[in-house]
Order: C-alpha cells, then structure tokens, then sequence
C-alpha cells in the first residue's frame, strides 16, 4: 500500500529505525507515534509518505529515501492568523501534498487540521483521535483551544473511520460528532531488545528520579517537584531529572538535587530511562493514553502516576493498579515511590510485570497490524460506497 501519515513527527525514529541518513531534514516537531508506525509500515513493504506542519520552515521540504518521504509544510504566524480560518491554507496544502504522492489510504493523527485535510482528500482515511478537544480546552481556558474545539466539531461527523488511544475517548467522540463505530487502538511503542535486571531499587547515592513534561498546569510538574523534596529528605542522595519545554536549568533554578535537562531527542529520553533512571514519577492530571509510562515500564523502570489522569490506568493494567495514586497530593506521590525505593522484592515484581504488559499489549509492531487492517477495510468500504475519490476506480491494484 501507498500510506499517507498526516500530523507533527520527529524526524529521528525514521533516522534510526530505517537507518536513513535524512540529510538537511528539518527536526520536526515532537515525539509521536506517527514515527514508529511509519517506521514499521516502510519494514512490512509498505510505502509512506509522512506529512507535518512545522512553524520552522518557510517553504515546503521534501526528503525522499526509499518507500519513505518527508514532507514538511510551513505554519502561518502568528497563531492567531491560522487560527481565525480553521488553518484553511494550511489545509489546502495538507490537501495537495496529499494528491502529490497518490496514495491508497490516508491516516491523519489529531482531530483538527490533519483529519479535516484527509476527510477533504477525498480517499479512503482512517483518522486518530488522540485527544479530547472539549477536555483541552477546559484545562487551559483560552481562545485557541476554544477554536480548536470548532474545528474537531466541524469534521468529526464527516470522518469515515475513526480510532481512539483509550476505551473513555469513545464515548468523548460521540460528544464531537462521530456516531459510526469506534476502533480502539492504543499508542504503540517500541519494546527494545535490550533488558534491564537489576538487584536492588537503586545504587550510588541515591535513586534516580525522571520525571517528563512541561510546563502547563496539566502536566502538574510543581507538584512532582513537591514530592521529590520529600523523597530527597528520606533519601539524600536523590537526583531529580526533568526533561521537556521549558523544563530546563532555568526551571531548575539550582534547587539541589534537580537536573533540568529541557527538550532532549527522543532517543536520548529513551536511553536515560533504560540506563540511569529508577522510578518515572508522571505527575500528569490527563492523558488519553500514556506513552512515556508505557515507554518507561518495557525498559523496566517502574512508575507513579495519576489514578485518575485518563488512559494511564489502561496502560498499567490490573497487576500495576497500586502504582497509581492521587497526584494532586505530594505526599501520595512521595509514599509510593518510598514504597517501591525501599522493597527490592516489590521493586523487581513491578519492573518484570510492567515490562511483560507493555510488550504483549502495545508493542508497535501489534498496533501497526490493527491499523493496517483498518487500512484495508477503509479502502475496501471506499470502493464499495461508490465515491468518486481519487481511488474509487483502482484502489485495489496500487502496489
């Protein structure tokens, strides 16, 4: 199949996953799933046309290896004048670029400007919703997020097949429109080859302590700092390591113990997690799936999170419930993750069955044959429906 993957990428899992060189290839935007889901489509034959909008560039850039291109298209500024249109230009060029590479199926990730570009290309689309607009726009109360709710309203009901990270979002998707059936298919990582074993919690000092966000209320990071100055009075070696916007040395502000390490690339995120870090505290007040605690428990580091932060329950599972506590207090914070510090049995316990979870749950490989099923089925309900796409005469002869 010709797959076009539409929403804001990384450039780097494509780099190491396909061992790419990629040069001149802008950064791109953030870490999503979008890029090892390319990755795996390109290793099963597959050929994968990756499509962003990147506020760095000025033009459109194309980068083209093998089964994979990399499109990156320029953001309007400011975010005001995008906003105001419902990102109508940046939609027309999603929309070109779609016809541009010609391909069988689109899969656009997000429900705003992406999924009203695939729904406008007229071609078979499967959609992701990977958050819940109304949700978003109460937490941060601003008139952006007001809009953006306007524009998932605007094309939900008009997407043919849908995907949520979490069972909760499906109910949230009827609330926007959509009242076809719902796929769940949870956010898929990698699971590396490499374990980690070790035989105590933590060793030197003092525990290692990740904890990944940024600086908006909903990733709740003042109140995981709260609880690491507790921790650091029961262990005084403790070292803290923030990683994410704005979570910086600034941020730090030297208070001892903290490391502000700021945006890191992924890979560098995923190897401080399989190498130094002891426990991921994700004070998150709401996920809609989880992926760094998914991406934390397969590399064996055990984690403490929000028993009411949305899909972050779905990821731990049964067996890893008692990880999860209330984390607008400090103090609950604090005591699970002396719990675990403190009970190498416990310790090892919760480390072997996070990483068993996650690798029989949500490896990338399981959720690229989900999608990949639902590529065939929206290809196939395309030319049964009789549409006049692009692909209504010929869907099923594309290599």
């Amino acid at each position: 199949m010709r797959i076009a993957l539409l929403g804001p990428f990384a450039t780097e899992p494509f780099r190491a996953g396909l061992g790419l060189a990629l040069t001149g290839a802008p950064p791109g935007i953030i870490q999503t799933p979008i890029g090892p889901l390319g990755v795996e489509l390109i290793k099963r034959g597959h050929k994968v046309c990756a499509i962003t909008l990147d506020d760095a560039v000025s033009e459109a850039c194309r980068f083209e290896d093998g089964d994979l291109t990399l499109v990156f298209l320029p953001l309007r500024k400011p975010v005001s004048r995008r906003s105001v249109d419902f990102f109508e230009a940046e939609t027309k060029a999603l929309c070109e670029e779609i016809d541009r590479f010609d391909p069988d199926v689109v899969h656009a990730h997000w429900t705003y400007e992406f999924a009203e570009a695939a729904v406008r290309s007229r071609r078979p689309h499967v959609v992701t919703m990977h958050d819940v607009p109304l949700e978003i726009a109460w937490l941060f109360k601003n008139l952006y997020r007001t809009l953006r709710v306007g524009m998932a309203m605007r094309v939900m009901p008009r997407i043919r097949s849908l995907t949520v990270v979490s069972p909760r979002m499906a109910g949230w998707a009827r609330l926007h429109g959509y009242f076809r059936p719902v796929a769940i298919v949870p956010n898929g990582v990698e699971t590396p080859a490499a374990r980690r074993t070790r035989a105590a919690p933590w060793t030197g000092d003092g525990p290692v302590i990740a904890m990944v966000g940024d600086i908006s209320a909903r990733k709740n990071i003042p109140t995981g700092l709260a609880a690491f100055r507790l921790l650091r009075s029961a262990f005084p070696g403790a070292s803290l390591h923030l990683f994410g916007g704005g979570l910086d040395a600034a941020f730090a502000a030297g208070e001892p113990g903290v490391v502000g390490h700021g945006p890191v690339t992924h890979a560098t995120l995923m190897d401080f997690l399989a190498q130094e870090a002891d426990i991921l505290v994700h004070p998150s007040l709401q996920e809609t799936f989880g992926v760094i605690v998914a991406e934390a428990l397969v590399r064996g580091v055990p984690v403490v999170a929000g028993a009411k932060s949305g899909g972050v329950r779905l990821v731990v599972g049964e067996d890893l419930d008692h990880l999860l506590v209330d984390v607008r207090l400090p103090e609950a914070i604090f005591a699970k993750a002396a719990a675990l510090l403190n009970d190498p049995v416990l310790y090892r316990r919760t480390a072997e069955q996070g990483r068993q979870r996650v690798e029989s749950q949500f490896s990338d490989r399981t959720m690229t044959t989900r999608y990949t099923d639902l590529y065939q089925h929206a290809i196939a309900g395309h030319a049964g429906s009789g549409a006049q796409g692009p692909l209504a005469a010929d869907a099923g002869r594309r290599p």
